[in-house]
């Protein structure tokens, strides 16, 4: 190039462009260009436009769909494709037009090629040639933002017609000054659920690309069935495992019918499992009115309902399942498929671990079907799957939304020059518009001088939805209290579409209300206040909500009643019932802040997000599902709004967890399976699995080849002599490394010079012999290398591997070296140097220009830049310190004691010192006069290597080596020492009775065998019971005190807390080693269950509750009252079983009263759902 322009003026972006990027003739390799500039933010190579750098966000580009396309030649000067941010006014990605054409390199001009690449010395000399760019490139970002049509031309167009080329994106965030390992980043990503299966043993993906037809239609639809419904109903007509993650609302129920409908055809049975109580009654509902001829056929088994038990499709929760393949059922045997909705709850911390045992308790002839939301994984979970039953799991996934959403901010305050607030779009095309935050942010501001609260802007959002027709609508709020508060001030507020549709409403909750007799129920104030807002199209739903009303509620919403459901996030979990439009109250709850068991205020999760937006949108009512954030105060930002809205769906994690409730079972389980085989099969074992054949191949190998390896018996070099001296060079090397490490800064401005030799001690480069070049520009200390070695091309440049310094080599063993000069350059860091030498070489050229052609060859590795002939001079050198085959020399070591003060030397000091010259004067000592002394010690170290190998290889497969097993050998070990268990680990009579409950097991079993329940009446132990089942703050003396006025009920829970202080005593615990942590009580409700089981009036049950607020507790509703007292019936029913097993006729008939006590007319009349 000619001299720059002496003109003040600045050159043009166009200028600019061209001197920073001359491009050749042909398109160059952009997988290696893109893997490694990606990654290296001061040298993104194609577009350098101002602010370029920080408006660039790789955070978001999904960098693995660029390299999978397949690049070819246009004919002439490549073509390229953008993807603009025409709210940043930044081009975010820029990739190669795909044309059909001959391969990449079929026509390949060396000599232009050659000649395009700048800094290039070569000696032949080619002529000019001009060519030209087909890009029409604008003066600024800014300019191209305001019309990339005009400046792209068709590619432009292109871009603006095909907004889905980059629709998802990678999280992975940009790492500076990083050169990727091509080789790894071809491998499949763990599980990622759009890689084809190579990588996955037991895993295959359908494709789109191939046909799939049932090959009998016995059942029949309104609609053309989709792919993945297709191609999973071919793989339950072939009795495979499918995994099918789709959409909410995308029709996967449409393969759980299937499935049902088979085992009938068969006359066997199908589970459909669910994770909550409430999904099970609405499926039992709804399968009973799918498969009308077949309605003797279809049963539910709950906790508190068991319909039709022997029916050919049983739909239960997770948990009952559990239950029945712990006590090996008889059923299981007669079951064909087992369905499991919403698997990914397997990522739930509390009951993740019940979807684990259950995957890998069910036997081998059962045909598993697993539906699931959009997950990262999919691959990797089905791989698990497929793992622990030894056959494939076929995973067919759908990204198509049935209803497309449209995500909108409404801060309740007019833009400018509008006459009402307007919905302003955050997120199209999967990307977040900064303009509209910004103008949404613009608009709060009027906020300041506005008094309209956050209910009355909620109320004008509502009534501009009906007159847009946007309702229904599910207002999702994040507590119960503040939903309380939002409707009563609606009390104005009436959506329903006239006084017809009001009069169906009062009907229809008159007729559910009259089947039901409980006084209780009727006299609730929830009934009038709900029927109330009913009246006027708006719905309530939450735990605190009676669930027979809230049963009304869903019917309602599902028959178009209610305009306006305020709901927690568990209506979104639960029920399938969308809506048109759904609004969030906030962005943020309050919850377990992420990787903590802290509480506090935290932003959505993506998969929460997701979860609740999808309820947005009614397949074949709506053209697209409407989501509002609705803004407060505050206008959230656009990083949490990309964050929620944007990010990958979330991954299937494991929580598996040993609990004594699960040694226990399986300690009374008669079927084979153990506590080590639950804990190796477990999804947190994953790799385990999948490499568990491959590692026993390696071990029988590794076996073979110890019995044919044998060193050369000689009577200098004896066994014990050799072991000695091995022993001793791991010692030294140790200790030196030791020294290193402690001293490293000095170490680094004393040693750290080019030319000084050194020897590597990193992963794939086992002590290499290699040359320090430079300290690299940056300030994490590390260093370019040159060695000679045989790596792949895409390692000529690579990053620092882990530490390897689990084997050293021999101290009397020559580095590694290539004596064929094959230059390869290592970015390090100081911990993989194994030794320094005293030996140093001159390099005979400046070591920036050695790394400047290593840094060409890694842009363009597929172009054979040649190294310059001081690389080999240098190498050379390097080679010839070790001598010759004829006679070799060692490298010398330096003397790391210069590192160390001399006068002023520390007492840690001195010991370093002293140990590496012990280790130093045994390797004298333990080295003979033999001739043949190194090839001998080398055999028998490399004897030793493959020994060692294969006991690590071996520990690995042992049961040792699991995650859980520590964890497991404690837990046994405690419930031996408390007398569950005996020394064989069978199960002793507190063994057990423990085993008849579900909950609390050891504090429980515990207050039974020291006789806490005598002498209690039924409603007193009613409320002992709630304790341990209310899910509150944890309570202590103190509480105990303040709660609870029965003072029998006191004095037990207080003894209680007494036995289990003892009980941890005892045994040496702490607290929180899992009985505390699950054992914690609650005594919040043991007054109102014990007012509702002495059948006291309702108004003094519910006031009792709502006093616990004036006491400091968490407030109580009627919901909440109702659960709790649920699970103190399912609790008694529980307790009996144990009193029978322990021969007491007294706390059996005791537990029998409890149990008819509390089950009233309040709680227990059936689900809406489950009545004829």
């Amino acid at each position: 190039m000619g001299e720059a322009s002496a003109e003040p003026k600045e050159p043009s972006l166009t200028e600019r462009f061209v001197r920073a990027n001359p491009m050749p003739p042909v398109i160059p390799d952009f997988e290696c260009i893109l893997r490694d500039d990606l990654n290296s933010l001061d040298r993104v190579p194609m577009l350098r436009f101002d602010r370029q750098r920080a408006l660039l966000d790789l955070s978001h580009m999904n960098i693995d769909e660029i390299f999978e396309r397949q690049v070819q030649p246009t004919g002439g000067n490549p073509k390229f494709k953008f993807e603009l941010n025409v709210d940043s006014g930044s081009v975010e990605h820029c990739f190669p037009v795909e044309p059909p054409g001959s391969n990449l390199f079929e026509k390949l001009d060396m000599d232009n090629l050659l000649k395009s690449i700048p800094d290039l010395d070569i000696e032949e000399e080619f002529e000019e040639k001009e060519y030209t760019h087909q890009l029409k490139l604008p003066e600024s970002a800014e300019e191209l933002a305001e019309n990339p049509v005009q400046f792209l031309g068709d590619l432009g167009k292109e871009y603006l017609a095909d907004q889905q080329v980059f629709s998802s994106f990678d999280q992975t965030p940009a790492r500076d000054n990083v050169v990727i390992d091509l080789e790894l980043i071809e491998k499949p990503r763990a599980g990622g659920g759009s890689q084809s299966s190579g990588g996955y043993e037991y895993a295959k993906e359908l494709q789109h690309t191939e046909s799939y037809e049932p090959s009998e239609d016995i059942m029949q639809y309104r609609f053309r069935l989709d792919f993945f419904q297709r191609a999973a109903i071919v793989c339950l007509e072939n009795r495979e495992h499918v995994f099918v993650a789709a959409h909410t609302s995308a029709g996967k129920t449409v393969v759980a019918e299937w499935a049902i409908k088979l085992a009938m055809n068969n006359l066997r049975k199908a589970v459909y499992t669910s994770p909550i109580k409430a999904l099970s009654n609405q499926k039992y509902s709804d399968f009973r009115a799918k498969f009308t001829s077949e309605d003797t056929n279809v049963g539910i088994l709950t906790g508190d309902v068991q319909i039709n038990p022997e029916a050919n499709c049983l739909i239960m929760t997770t948990e009952i399942l559990r239950s029945m393949l712990y006590l090996n059922s008889s059923v299981i045997s007669e079951v064909d498929f087992v369905i499991f909705d919403e698997v990914h709850y397997i990522s739930d911390e509390e009951r993740g671990v019940v979807w684990e045992e259950t995957l890998i308790m069910l036997p081998p002839s059962v045909c598993i079907v697993m539906l699931s939301a959009t997950v990262g994984n999919a691959m990797q979970f089905a791989n698990w799957v497929g793992g622990i039953k030894k056959r494939t799991v076929h995973v067919v996934s759908t990204p198509f939304r049935p209803v497309p959403l449209s995500h909108f901010l409404y801060t309740g305050f007019k833009s400018q020059g509008k006459k009402e607030p307007d919905l302003l779009p955050f997120l199209s095309g999967g990307k977040v518009h900064e303009v509209n935050i910004r103008a949404a942010e613009q608009t709060m501001k009027q906020a300041r001088e506005s008094n309209l609260t956050m209910f009355e802007k909620m109320n004008k959002l509502l009534l501009k939805l009906k007159r847009d027709t946007l309702l229904p609508v599910i207002v999702f709020v994040f507590s119960k209290k503040k939903i309380e508060d939002f409707v009563r001030k609606m009390r104005s507020i009436d959506l329903t579409d006239g006084k017809s549709e009001v009069w169906a409403i009062k009907t229809f909750i008159k007729s559910k209300l009259e089947t039901v007799t409980s006084e209780y129920v009727k006299k609730s104030p929830q009934v009038s206040q709900l029927s109330q807002l009913l009246a006027r199209g708006i719905g309530v739903h939450h735990s605190g909500i009676l669930p027979i009303l809230k049963e009304i509620v869903e019917m309602l919403f599902a028959q178009g009643h209610v305009k306006v459901l305020f709901a927690t996030e568990t209506f979104a979990m639960g029920v399938n019932m969308p809506a048109k439009s759904v609004i969030f109250q906030a962005v943020h709850k309050f919850g377990n802040l992420d990787n903590s068991t802290k509480l506090g205020r935290r932003l959505l999760k993506p998969s929460e997000y997701i979860q609740m937006a999808g309820r947005a949108g009614r397949r074949g009512l709506d053209d697209t599902g409407t989501v509002i954030v609705f803004c407060d105060t505050v206008v959230p930002s656009s990083v949490d709004l990309r964050t929620i809205a944007v990010s990958q769906p979330a991954h299937l994690r494991s929580h598996f967890q040993v609990t004594f409730s699960m040694i226990l079972k399986i300690c009374r389980s008669d079927s084979n399976l153990n506590i080590e085989d639950m804990m190796g099969r477990s999804f947190s074992e994953i790799r385990r699995i999948v490499l568990q054949e491959r590692s026993l191949e390696q071990s029988h190998l590794l076996e073979s080849d110890i019995s044919n390896t044998s060193y050369t018996e000689c009577p200098k070099c004896t066994p014990d002599l050799l072991t000695a001296y091995t022993k001793a060079s791991d010692e030294y090397l140790t200790h030196y490394a030791d020294i290193l490490a402690r001293h490293r800064s000095k170490a680094y401005e004393l040693l750290m010079k080019p030319g000084q030799v050194v020897v590597l001690q990193i992963a794939d480069l086992v002590n290499t012999l290699g040359v320090i070049l430079e300290p690299v520009v940056g300030n994490d200390r590390s260093i370019h290398v040159l060695a000679s070695a045989e790596l792949p091309k895409s390692q000529e440049m690579m990053t620092a591997p882990l530490d390897c310094k689990d084997l050293y080599p021999l101290y009397c063993e020559s580095p590694q070296f290539n004596s064929d000069l094959t230059p390869c350059l290592i970015r390090c860091h100081f911990q993989h140097i194994l030794y320094f030498s005293t030996d140093s070489i001159h390099l005979g050229v400046d070591p920036s220009a050695i790394v400047n052609t290593f840094e060409k060859r890694a842009r363009l590795h597929n172009f054979p830049i040649p190294f310059t002939a001081e690389v080999y001079e240098s190498l050379k050198r390097l080679g010839a310190l070790l001598g010759s085959e004829k006679d070799p020399r060692e490298i010398p070591k330096l003397d790391v004691s210069i590192l160390v003060a001399g006068k002023n030397r520390s007492l840690k000091q001195h010991e370093l010192l002293a140990r590496l010259a012990q280790a130093g004067l045994s390797l004298t000592q333990s080295r003979t006069d033999c001739p043949l002394f190194k090839s001998h010690v080398a055999s028998f170290h490399a004897r030793k290597v493959k020994e060692r190998n294969l006991e690590a290889l071996k520990e690995s497969l042992s049961h040792e080596s699991l995650q859980h097993y520590n964890d497991y050998n404690s837990r046994r070990d405690i419930l031996r020492r408390a007398g569950y268990l005996n020394h064989n680990d069978k199960l002793t009579l507190k063994g057990k009775v423990a085993c008849q409950i579900s909950v609390q097991e050891i504090p429980i079993t515990e207050a039974l065998f020291n006789n806490l329940f005598h002498g209690l009446s039924p409603p007193e132990i009613a409320a002992v019971l709630s304790v341990f089942v209310f899910q509150g703050a944890p309570s202590e003396a103190a509480d105990v005190r303040i709660f609870v006025e029965n003072i029998a009920v006191r004095q037990t829970v207080m003894s209680i807390l007494s036995t289990i202080e003892e009980f941890l005593s005892k045994l040496n615990l702490v607290s929180g080693f899992g009985i505390i942590n699950y054992g914690d009580i609650c005594c919040a409700l043991a007054d109102t269950v014990l007012l509702y089981a002495s059948k006291a009036p309702y108004s003094q049950v519910i006031s009792s509750a709502y006093k616990l607020e004036e006491l400091g507790a968490k407030p109580v509703q009627e919901g909440d009252i109702v659960r709790c007292l649920q699970r103190v019936e399912y609790l008694t029913r529980e307790m009996q079983s144990a009193a029978f097993l322990m021969g007491d006729p007294l706390l059996i008939q005791s537990f029998s009263q409890v149990h008819d006590v509390i089950k009233g007319e309040l709680l227990f009349s059936n689900s809406l759902y489950l009545q004829t």
